[in-house]
């Protein structure tokens, strides 16, 4: 779990610093069931997942919040003071369902 957590951290701590243009702020919560992970930031528009093209296979970016929904067993945003949160949530291992 501790590998995952760290990439999608790393995807939206990025995402915060390359698109927020601010300082992030990132909150960690450990609960039975599930780890939870907020990132906060100043920009007001919503986090959302964008398709790469055909095209652009080969480009840098463009893939973390699309990484994000893939591993994560939960995420989303909501607004956050002048800015935003996104958060995302991962199953703790044997936790009961």
């Amino acid at each position: 779990m501790a590998d995952e957590e760290e990439l999608l951290v790393s995807e939206i701590v990025t995402n915060g610093l390359v698109h927020g243009d601010s300082d992030v702020y990132v909150y960690v919560r450990r609960h039975p069931e599930h780890v939870r992970v907020e990132v906060r930031d100043s920009d007001p528009q919503p986090a959302r997942t964008v398709t790469v093209p055909r095209e652009e296979d080969q480009a840098e970016g463009g893939r973390g919040l699309v990484i994000v929904s893939a591993l994560a067993s939960a995420w989303g945003n909501s607004p956050s003071g002048r800015g935003k949160t996104v958060w995302f949530e991962l199953s703790v291992p044997g936790a009961p369902l």
